[in-house]
């Protein structure tokens, strides 16, 4: 690497530190930086105190609580900043945005004094189980990092960063379709200047009720659709009498006798001798939202036989400026919010804390989007420290930036002040009567009226 282009990317890394140390952190800003700093240095851990035995957390062990009880963070400022950092890093490209939204489960199945609970979804491992968890879920809304290089042909850089911009809990008077608009919405606004970007998105959201919300945003958007929805073309033309029709014939994707002529075809081999066969058709709707058209895309991928072996429901909504195996190549870039949850779980130690209110906890959460950009800005100029049975990288993942970030550390150092002694702690006051804190019950989406009471907790 060049010298001179290093000490450049330091310096950008350097000046993202010191920006969100004065701007985002508002009290309580050095016990905060370093509990980050604590994060991105610390492997693994069994209990949140443990990042206190950091050497870059200078503080003791309480102090890991104090900063998020006492800490203020600027989660307002926090998206302008951050859309920022990408547009820098795009610099003079003129490819469009990638954006991506989804959300994930903040599992607090114990915490009987935690207000705000709920029953949320969470994949589980054992068939039959029901997918639920007690706790929070968190919508993201994130940014794609080099989502063009894998449009045409072969990627020239092979990676799994994805950059949450917008990260906030989902109310229980909220749904993630209703969160996940209004988040979009302010995204967008934010980068009102770019060309339009495109959005990602899981079928949950390819949903009447969220193309309503958002059919007005300057956003095109692709989305896998579940297999066996029903869409409608275009209706016939007015006959004269009765009501006017809303909806023509059906396209049920389940039975191919109602699928009409595609508009489109194209065909992609891969490498493995197998290819992917492409469909679209234009001009349909779902029936709860007539007013909204949107293209229809179906990916098969056919062995060398010609045999389908899998297959893919996509609907994109937007200007026809992409083609079809740019889509369906596009969307596969959606996984990377996967490994973004996985990594904040994992890695960030995201769930790990056990907090004692939901204001907390959403602190904890936007300290984890800092630490993701940070590891991001430090990708090229980390030095690599594999583990003996690991394999060096070119491009290193975020766990591999996170491996050799305390050297990255030792070489810029923190703009946080180092702690001054202050003495012990007088303790607890003689003859002061502890009070238990309150229980909360578990809230629900819908209201049934022959639900059973929630059980006292043990």
């Amino acid at each position: 690497m060049n010298p001179s282009t290093s000490a450049e990317k330091l310096a950008r890394l350097a000046d993202f530190r010191q920006l969100f140390y004065d701007r985002i952190l508002l009290r309580a800003a050095d016990a905060l930086f370093e509990l980050l700093d604590a994060v991105l240095t610390t492997r693994a851990i069994t209990c949140f105190a443990e990042l206190s035995l950091a050497p870059v957390f200078r503080r003791g062990w309480p102090s890991l609580y104090e900063a998020l009880d006492d800490g203020v963070i600027d989660t307002k400022a926090m998206l302008p900043m951050l859309v920022g950092q990408m547009q820098q890093q795009r610099g003079q490209d003129d490819s469009r945005v990638v954006l991506v939204l989804d959300h994930s489960s903040y599992p607090r199945v114990q915490s009987y004094t935690l207000a705000e609970r709920g029953f949320h979804h969470a994949a589980t491992g054992v068939p039959g189980n029901r997918p639920i968890t007690i706790g929070y879920s968190y919508s993201t809304v994130g940014w794609i990092a080099h989502a063009d290089r894998q449009n045409d042909g072969p990627p020239a850089r092979r990676d799994s960063w994805c950059l949450p911009l917008l990260e906030e809990r989902i109310l229980p008077a909220s749904t993630p379709i209703t969160a996940g608009a209004e988040q979009l919405k302010r995204v967008l606004t934010t980068i009102a200047d770019a060309p339009r970007p495109l959005l990602l998105a899981d079928s949950e959201y390819a949903s009447a009720s969220f193309l309503r919300a958002t059919a007005e945003l300057p956003c095109d958007m692709l989305m896998r659709l579940r297999p066996n929805r029903v869409l409608y073309a275009a209706p016939p033309e007015y006959s004269g009498r009765g009501r006017r029709p809303k909806h023509g014939a059906k396209f049920v994707l389940k039975d191919p006798t109602t699928w009409p002529d595609a508009l489109e075809h194209d065909r992609v081999a891969t490498t493995d001798g197998r290819s992917i066969r492409l469909r679209r058709w234009s001009g349909l709707h779902m029936r709860e939202a007539a007013t909204v058209v949107v293209d229809l895309i179906l990916v098969e991928r056919c062995d060398a036989d010609g045999a389908v072996s899998a297959y893919m429901w996509l609907i994109y909504l937007g200007e026809p400026t992409l083609g079809l195996a740019q889509m369906s190549q596009l969307y596969l870039r959606r996984f990377g919010v996967e490994h973004w949850y996985r990594f904040a779980k994992q890695r960030l130690h995201w769930t790990l804390p056990r907090v004692s209110t939901p204001e907390r906890i959403d602190s904890w959460t936007a300290l984890t989007l800092l630490g993701q950009w940070q590891l991001y800005l430090a990708r090229d100029v980390v030095i690599d420290t594999p583990l003996p049975w690991q394999k060096p990288l070119a491009s290193p993942t975020p766990g591999r930036v996170a491996e050799g970030f305390a050297g990255v550390i030792a070489r810029i150092g923190t703009p946080a002040v180092a702690p001054k002694p202050r003495g012990k702690s007088p303790g607890w006051t003689t003859g002061r009567v502890r009070q238990a804190r309150a229980q909360h019950p578990i809230t629900r989406k819908t209201s049934r009226t022959d639900a059973p009471a929630v059980k006292p907790p043990p």
